[in-house]
């Protein structure tokens, strides 16, 4: 497929012919939802004129009907919503994708495994929920990867919290690298402080230890930790930092990097979704545009990295 540099033109020949469906499925789900806010208001209505002041006789009846309302507009309202969004990353999202980089496959509802989260080690708190979505996977500057954004949560008390929320990233690597070596933002180390938290509150990782580099500038943002000094030394080379230290510093998130058993993870926390619907007209340009830029970013971050090093 040829790429369409000019996002003004992409958006004509390619978007603009799918968003008066999008359009109008967004507004047949918001009816639907007006629908079951009205008739569970009329339903507090007739209920306090009936039963509080006895102004309406036979009002039982008006309760039945009007409270099935909100019910049944609910269950329409998820029906229709989620046909919305489907065919919205379908028509806008996956033309996104493949008119930056073709060839990369997009699933909007799958994403990496617990598994691969678990053995980067990168957040090691133990988890109650484990979610993610816009699953991509494919081949940039010969690095083949895939990613997804996640959001894993824990149960506190009467709330639950979140661990982590943003975009994780599964590379292939050369096999050679055996070892384990952690880059933690620092501050944000996943080291327990009490013998408690290793044994009841974090997932288990193989016995660390600090490696230093000399690099003020690299160790400003980041404490790495080995199980391997040999391949650390390798894998995390003076350029190979500076990138690093780049992607921090454009980013602005606490990004974090592994290297385990063959396989490369990074993490990049994000407070909203990525790729989801807004609130607004799903056909604003605008608001278009900003998805095209979230997706550039997100393919970028592989060009940016320059992993061919240590594949």
């Amino acid at each position: 497929m040829d790429q369409i540099a000019d996002f003004d033109s992409f958006y004509t020949l390619k978007l603009a012919p799918h968003i008066d469906q999008l359009r109008a499925e967004c507004k047949t789900a918001d009816n639907w939802g007006i629908v079951g806010l009205v008739s569970f208001l009329m339903g507090i209505v007739i209920l306090f004129f009936g039963l509080q002041l006895k102004l309406l006789k036979g009002y039982e009846g008006f309760l039945f009907i009007v409270m099935v309302l909100p019910i049944v507009s609910l269950v329409k309202y998820a029906q229709k919503n989620d046909i919305f969004k489907r065919d919205f990353k379908e028509f806008i999202i996956k033309e996104i994708i493949n008119n930056i980089s073709p060839g990369i496959i997009y699933k909007p509802d799958e994403s990496i495994t617990e598994r691969e989260y678990k053995a980067s080690s990168l957040f090691r708190r133990y988890f109650d929920y484990f979610d993610g979505s816009d699953y991509m996977a494919g081949v940039i500057n010969n690095v083949s990867f895939h990613c997804s954004e996640i959001c894993t949560q824990y149960d506190d008390v009467n709330r639950q919290r979140t661990i982590f929320k943003g975009l994780f990233f599964v590379v292939k690597i050369n096999d050679r690298f055996t070892g384990g070596t952690y880059v933690w933002a620092r501050g944000e180390e996943q080291l327990p402080a009490t013998i408690s938290d290793e044994r009841y509150l974090l997932m288990p990782m193989p016995r660390i230890h600090d490696i230093r580099f000399q690099d003020k500038d690299f160790e400003h943002y980041f404490r790495v930790c080995t199980t391997y000094e040999s391949q650390a030394m390798e894998i995390l080379s003076p350029a190979f930092r500076q990138q690093m230290i780049n992607l921090r510093q454009h980013s602005r998130s606490l990004a974090a990097f592994s290297f385990v058993a063959g396989h490369c993870y990074f993490a990049f926390p994000a407070s909203q979704d990525l790729l989801e619907p807004s609130d607004y007209d799903p056909g604003d340009k605008e608001e278009i545009r900003k998805y095209y830029v979230n997706v550039a970013l997100i393919l970028g971050i592989i060009k940016q990295l320059g992993l061919s090093h240590i594949v």
